[in-house]
């Protein structure tokens, strides 16, 4: 029995096939079926194409794929049984859901550009090239007349891509990437997908960033040491990469876990693709898993440790016992992340990028910044505020700080717990009330132990570009970009020193304040890179903390 040949309609019409009718818009699509149709044999399925601009002005539309599945190869949501589709035939190696399949499908076929050309032109004799795709399936088909594509004045024509075994039935290795790794969870769950960047076998602590943008500043931050950053946005990659928006000298997560790797990138400063920018840095990456179903797991367990492996050679119960022998907690991070010695840093944020310029007073405040994994952009945010920053490193003795004569101190955001770094406290406790002062985020823990309060790690932390501030101080709210994993507790503060910002997701403290040491601090990120530019004036604030001490002084 030979297959029979469905033509896929064009994209902006109407067509008959039989029993079948199918509607087409710019983004949506509906199948209609009628009484006598066949819709006990068959399971039709919808999914975006992807659009792009092509040479010479012609421009490949988005089009929405149908693929009509035989019933007899479904189970659900699952296809058991091989599908041919353009001539591919597409071989199951066990239960696999549909939308994995689909996106296979479209992959292969925007891969093999199995497409048709159409249209009149226009001013600027802009051609459009849409995909004109068709299904063959490997049962017998109840329709018999073919699609009436007069009123359409669309050229299609058939492309089939030669696989050889196809037109056999004999079984081949399919066209797509398959799953070739795996993400264990210390709670015994095993998560397959796909690899991209580096391979191998890495072990972190599993966190869910909620931004939509910025996966470059994300991957650059060094406050991710020692995590696997799972993104909740499901496309990742479509912009690429490019040298501008790295936030450190190099990446310091453990791996990235995304739905959807982007096959394509445009963005006018990408320089090269996400894949390749991992595995140059040999970072672990893996795709098609389910992230939100992750994400829901680590919500209402807490952060979990897992293991991410390519290695084939180790066993499942063996990257469970890695997971579940490894901690996070209690591990000084920051040594590994911060610089080595004493550096001055000139860059400001450029002109392109500037915004609240009108707020600053053109005055000059030497700074000393403590690296406990300071991103470029706090630097840059401050030195177009009118500093000269001196970096130094975690360990630079307050003394040292002291003998520079700096009117401000600032102690920057880092990986980890905050526990675990005792040689910070000391230092945080030798500088307070001599100069003025600002902790951001692991700068924020810090000082509040150093004031003698307490510290505990969150059940999944804040990470992401949209967590809602309120600050105490005017009443307002701000949007605000975050990550850390540990918070200081208000009641173990003592008295005079104020909590200024409080995150209204959970009511945990997001600021402090000591007027009469001189301090400020905020546990989220001003600079917001990516994020939010809502509390960028936390840096003005820090402006006037200097300039009231110079002129008391």
């Amino acid at each position: 029995m030979q297959d029979a040949i469905m033509p896929f309609p064009i994209l902006g019409g109407e067509a008959q096939v039989g029993t079948w009718q199918w509607h087409f818009g710019k983004n949506v699509c509906r199948t209609i079926f009628q009484n006598n149709g066949p819709t006990d044999k068959y399971v039709a399925i919808a999914a975006p194409s992807l659009g792009r601009i092509l040479p010479n002005h012609i421009y490949e539309t988005p089009l929405l794929l149908v693929c009509l599945f035989p019933k007899q190869g479904c189970a659900g949501r699952f296809v058991t049984q091989p599908l041919l589709v353009s001539g591919l035939r597409f071989e199951p190696s066990v239960s696999m859901p549909l939308f994995t399949t689909l996106s296979s499908i479209l992959y292969e076929l925007n891969t093999r550009k199995i497409y048709a050309c159409s249209g009149k032109g226009g001013r600027n004799k802009t051609r459009m090239a849409t995909k004109a795709i068709y299904l063959s399936v490997t049962n017998q088909f109840l329709l018999s007349t073919p699609a009436t594509t007069k009123s359409l004045q669309v050229r299609s024509f058939t492309v089939r891509c030669s696989t050889g075994a196809a037109s056999t039935g004999a079984t081949t290795t399919a066209p797509w990437k398959v799953a070739d790794a795996r993400l264990v969870l210390e709670d015994g769950s095993i998560w397959k997908a796909k690899s991209f960047g580096a391979s191998g076998t890495q072990v972190g602590e599993v966190v869910f960033n909620t931004s939509l943008t910025g996966y470059q500043e994300i991957l650059t931050d060094p406050s991710y040491a020692g995590q696997f950053v799972l993104m909740t946005n499901p496309h990742i990659g479509n912009t690429g990469v490019n040298i501008d928006d790295e936030e450190s000298i190099k990446c310091f997560l453990a791996g990235l876990v995304i739905r959807s790797l982007s096959i394509s990138t445009s963005n006018w400063r990408c320089t090269e693709s996400l894949s390749d920018y991992l595995s140059k840095r040999n970072i672990m990456g893996i795709y098609d898993v389910d992230t939100r179903a992750i994400t829901r797991r680590l919500r209402e367990d807490g952060s979990l440790i897992g293991v991410l492996s390519t290695e084939k050679s180790k066993t499942d119960d063996q990257l469970l016992e890695m997971a579940r022998t490894w901690d996070i907690v209690g591990v000084d991070l920051i040594s590994s992340v911060s610089c080595k010695k004493p550096y001055e840093w000139v860059g400001k944020t450029d002109m392109e990028w500037d915004f609240n310029s009108n707020k600053r007073h053109g005055e000059t405040f030497h700074v000393v910044a403590y690296d406990f994994g300071i991103k470029h952009n706090i630097l840059r945010r401050l030195a177009s505020y009118g500093c000269k920053i001196t970096v130094v490193p975690s360990t630079w003795p307050a003394s040292e700080t002291l003998k520079m004569k700096p009117d401000g101190v600032l102690f920057s955001n880092g990986p980890g717990d905050p526990s675990a770094v005792p040689y910070a406290v000391e230092t945080v406790k030798g500088i307070i009330g001599k100069v003025p002062v600002f902790g951001i985020c692991m700068g924020h823990q810090l000082l509040g132990q150093a004031l003698g309060g307490k510290t505990f790690k969150m059940k999944f932390g804040h990470h992401g570009g949209n967590h809602p501030v309120r600050n105490l101080k005017n009443g307002s709210v701000e949007i605000s970009a975050q990550n850390h994993n540990y918070a200081v507790d208000p009641e173990s503060l003592p008295n005079g020193v104020e909590v200024t910002h409080v995150n209204l997701n959970d009511g945990s403290c997001a600021g402090l304040a000591f007027p009469q040491q001189k301090l400020m601090s905020l546990q989220y990120h001003p600079e917001a890179s990516p994020g939010p530019h809502d509390s960028d004036l936390v840096f003005d604030d820090f402006m006037e903390l200097m300039r009231r001490e110079k002129q008391a002084v």
